[in-house]
């Protein structure tokens, strides 16, 4: 039913577009709105299938951590 939906909605667009400018303006909205869904599709795919990388916490940050960790113990022994 839906491909029979679609084919009956391409024929109307077509006729639109070959008879006057309001068609083509359809038909020019349809395409572009066509593209956007396809970005937002191929965007939602990419973000299922690559996983995200796990931030890391970095040599600056660990550092800084094991000196305040360090710093805490010293004070606790003092």
């Amino acid at each position: 039913m839906k491909l029979l939906a679609c084919i009956a909605a391409a024929v109307l667009i077509g006729i639109l577009a070959a008879a006057d400018p309001v068609g083509a303006y359809v038909a020019g909205v349809s395409v572009l709105a066509i593209l956007f869904r396809t970005c937002l599709y191929i965007r939602d795919l990419h973000n299922e299938l690559v996983p995200k990388r796990r931030r890391e916490t970095d040599k600056v940050q660990a550092a800084y951590d094991r000196y305040l960790q360090e710093r805490e113990q010293g004070d606790q022994e003092a």
